[in-house]
């Protein structure tokens, strides 16, 4: 649920319910043979993204982070490899492609200096370096890492 009560929620039964913006409603009969892996809605009530299982998506709204259509359409020329997409109620979004990579933009300086500080942290026990793996977003800069 957002901050404007606009909800996905699918079942263990695979059926699904959500209230959002009619274009949601026509993404996902387009796309009804695809599984989905997580919807996000943005700042804007017609504004939201849609991850498929299959790595393919799509979006739709105006308040869609510039940063993000840059990142998706322009420099990964629309490949069909996310895994989860989040948004943000003040245009902050985050990004994770199949392969583990992941990309953000719109965060505040608290949260930048957060990620920064724990990316900065020594390697965790295993020897492996540190990622951002989930950022989801809040009300009032708050924000879950």
């Amino acid at each position: 649920i957002d901050t404007k009560a606009r909800f996905y929620v699918e079942f263990e039964d695979g059926k699904a319910e959500w209230y959002g913006p009619e274009k949601l409603s026509d993404c996902l009969e387009v796309n009804a043979d695809l599984d989905i892996s997580n919807v996000a809605f943005g700042k804007l009530w017609d504004t939201f993204f849609v991850v498929f299982s299959d790595g393919s998506w799509e979006y739709h709204g105006k308040g869609l982070p510039r940063g993000l259509v840059r990142l998706v359409v322009e420099d990964r020329r629309r490949l069909s490899d996310l895994a989860t997409v989040t948004l943000g109620p003040r245009g902050e979004w985050f990004v994770v492609a199949k392969n583990g990579r992941s990309w953000w933009g719109g965060l505040s300086d608290d949260l930048d200096n957060v990620i920064s500080d724990v990316l900065d942290e020594a390697d965790d026990e295993d020897g492996k370096e540190r990622v951002v793996d989930f950022i989801d977003f809040g009300e009032k800069d708050s924000y879950f890492l």
